[in-house]
């Protein structure tokens, strides 16, 4: 075939260098004063932050350890959306702020993997070592009811109806794929 149409496999070109062990990834790049990173994550999906403790982070190989305050106080501003996305009407498109760290102490993390604190070390190993000693004290915060609110039902009468009870333990995992129904 000539020319793409949907469905057509298209041929990889980069794959024979992979199995033949001849690609190059980012971890492979050696420079001289290399430094690294590693992020401190949040494992809440809404929790909002006490207090972040970096006292015990510092050691030998570590050169910095960057909270959202420490960005904020420097003027370091938001991470800008480089898409040139647009609505409709031609204009620009909403662009909410993005912070590179976007926990700070009194404000809260949004998402499971929100950054709390950045950690900058000369190998990788200290820098992991180090984001571990992060002492983060944080309060997750309940899921909120608004839509059961919205429609006139408290969330009770919802799981009520469902055969749940509100406070009933919520599943870890999915069920397997064959027990909900995906041929």
């Amino acid at each position: 075939m000539t020319q793409f149409g949907i469905g057509q496999p298209v041929r990889r070109v980069e794959d024979r260098r992979f199995l033949t062990g001849r690609g190059h990834y980012l971890d492979d790049i050696v420079r001289p004063r290399q430094l690294h990173a590693v992020m401190l994550r949040s494992p809440h999906a809404h929790a909002r932050i006490r207090s972040i403790d970096t006292t015990a982070a510092a050691g030998p190989g570590v050169l910095a350890i960057l909270t959202g305050a420490d960005l904020a106080k420097d003027g370091i501003g938001t991470i800008p959306c480089m898409s040139g996305v647009t609505n409709r009407d031609k204009s620009a498109m909403a662009t909410p702020p993005r912070p590179a760290i976007g926990a700070v102490v009194g404000g809260r993390v949004r998402h499971v993997g929100d950054t709390v604190a950045m950690v900058v070390a000369e190998t990788v190993a200290a820098a992991r070592d180090a984001a571990e000693r992060i002492a983060v004290a944080s309060a997750p915060r309940r899921r909120s009811s608004r839509a059961g609110r919205r429609c006139g039902t408290s969330i009770r009468e919802i799981c009520a109806s469902i055969g749940r009870s509100a406070s009933a333990p919520r599943p870890s995992a999915l069920p397997p794929r064959h027990a909900i129904g995906y041929r």
